[in-house]
């Protein structure tokens, strides 16, 4: 089980929301953008940072899960449990 923050899709809107795996806080990610366009990257508020974080951090957890997944998917084996013909007659296989 992966845990999660709330923080990471959580976002300003008077409208009843579902959320979903497809949602982030990108609203946050917004607000940050702007007070650095204007030069003002230290006066944006405390929970636009908190949020960024959690939101980007989250993301970066999913990416990398999905990337484990599917090297693990592909490569895992147990070339001790393959069965076959050998190649090269007489060689020794590794242990």
């Amino acid at each position: 089980m992966i845990t999660s923050s709330a923080a990471a899709v959580v976002r300003e809107d008077p409208n009843p929301t579902t959320f979903t795996e497809a949602d982030w806080n990108d609203q946050c990610l917004e607000i940050l953008k702007k007070y650095e366009d204007e030069g003002k990257k230290n006066e944006a508020p405390s929970i636009a940072k908190y949020r960024a974080s959690k939101t980007l951090a989250e993301r970066c957890k999913y990416v990398a899960y999905l990337l484990w997944f599917l090297v693990e998917g592909l490569l895992t084996g147990d070339p001790r449990s393959c069965l076959g013909i050998c190649e090269q007659p007489g060689k020794q296989t590794s242990h």
